[in-house]
């Protein structure tokens, strides 16, 4: 029987590859696509950490790539990272709580 995979952390880099259009430009458009799905996240300087189901996150990467295509890319190159476990939902908050209060 299988089983029903627990939330995942999914992380995004976006490397869009361009003559003439500045790429931080770009990878906006992904960020954005994320932003309004409504998913979980977190935009970090060289990545973006993503938070729920893999399936609706691999839909919202594929959704990423296309809008920063359709904003001018010519190509875009991308870094995914997955975390998953079988036994329990993978959290951000439960991986970085530690650290959030802590002081230098």
């Amino acid at each position: 029987m299988k089983r029903a995979m627990h939330n995942v952390n999914i992380s995004l880099q976006v490397i869009p590859i361009s003559a003439g259009t500045n790429s931080y430009e770009l990878v906006d458009h992904a960020i954005r696509v994320i932003r309004k799905s409504g998913i979980v996240h977190q935009v970090c300087p060289m990545e973006t950490v993503m938070e729920g189901d893999y399936d609706k996150i691999m839909k919202i990467i594929k959704q990423a790539h296309q809008a920063v295509l359709d904003a001018g890319a010519k190509k875009v190159l991308s870094v995914i990272k997955v975390e998953l476990s079988a036994s329990a939902d993978v959290s951000m908050k439960a991986k970085t709580a530690h650290w959030q209060n802590q002081k230098a």
